[in-house]
């Protein structure tokens, strides 16, 4: 296992998962309509459906000023950018949850899914771009009040390509803005982590050779897991543990303001973590 990976590496697990995604697609569209619950959970906690400017002396305070000065003031529209998209139903959940304007800007590699979000939701606030997410910093020259990255952060292979993802999103932050992403707690849920593919037997050691890559070349808790239902399919996964991610968040000049977990059929299949552009006080 190594510290960080190689850029062929890299590459290669890049392509695995894109074969993934592409054998896939139509099953993850047909099976991934509903919303996630910690989605609810974020909507709550940052409270967005009652203060789109949020001070940094609390929400009760900046609630109150609003509330008693602000009443006239326009309500800016909530600028949403959605990496690694997918079908766009994190889009639906807004339409249907947010009592605030919002303009939404999703951004995903895979053709299938990309053009179902565009049949599934023709809306003048809705932008649906096919784009790799390390270009997210070329293509939009805005701010963003939520970033959010859900059920991608899994897929990013190595510790550099993490941080450097992790900037970007940093930068493109509105004064004020969050940014929500999940890890995928695989390991931690049996019934997930049984269908990682273990190079010390035949089969593992066929499957390895088959999609070009050695386990010596994966980094810590990376993993390669394989798909069952309707087609074969293999993925790379990394599993991310606190201490690291809180580390990442760190070193991309992030605040982390809350941690917590939630979805799948125990309710902690994901850990979710809300930041913020880091600020010295000083």
């Amino acid at each position: 296992m190594k510290d960080d990976l190689s850029t062929e590496t890299i590459q290669k697990l890049n392509l695995i998962n894109a074969d993934f995604y592409n054998k896939t697609a139509l099953f993850f569209d047909n099976s991934r309509s509903y919303n996630w619950e910690g989605w609810d959970i974020m909507i709550e906690r940052l409270n967005i459906n009652s203060v789109q400017e949020k001070s940094d002396f609390g929400y009760f305070w900046t609630n109150l000023f609003q509330k008693f000065f602000h009443k006239n003031k326009s309500t800016k529209p909530l600028q949403v950018l959605d990496m690694g998209c997918g079908n766009g139903r994190f889009y639906g959940f807004l339409h249907s949850r947010l009592q605030v304007p919002f303009n939404y800007v999703g951004i995903d590699t895979n053709q299938f899914l990309l053009e179902k979000s565009i049949e599934r939701y023709p809306y003048p606030n809705a932008q649906f771009f096919l784009e790799n997410m390390g270009n997210v910093d070329h293509i939009f020259n805005i701010k963003f009040d939520l970033i959010v990255i859900f059920g991608v952060m899994h897929h990013i292979p190595g510790t550099e390509t993490r941080i450097k993802m992790l900037k970007k999103c940093r930068n493109l932050l509105s004064k004020n803005g969050n940014l929500v992403f999940t890890t995928w707690k695989f390991l931690d849920i049996p019934r997930i982590a049984k269908s990682i593919v273990k190079e010390d037997t035949p089969l593992g050691v066929e499957i390895y050779r088959d999609l070009g890559i050695s386990s010596e070349e994966l980094g810590v808790n990376d993993y390669i897991l394989d798909w069952q239902r309707g087609v074969t399919a293999y993925r790379y996964c990394h599993y991310y543990t606190e201490t690291e991610v809180q580390k990442l968040i760190q070193i991309s000049g992030l605040n982390l303001v809350e941690t917590y977990e939630a979805d799948g059929l125990e309710g902690d299949l994901n850990q979710y973590y809300i930041c913020r552009v880091y600020k010295k006080w000083w």
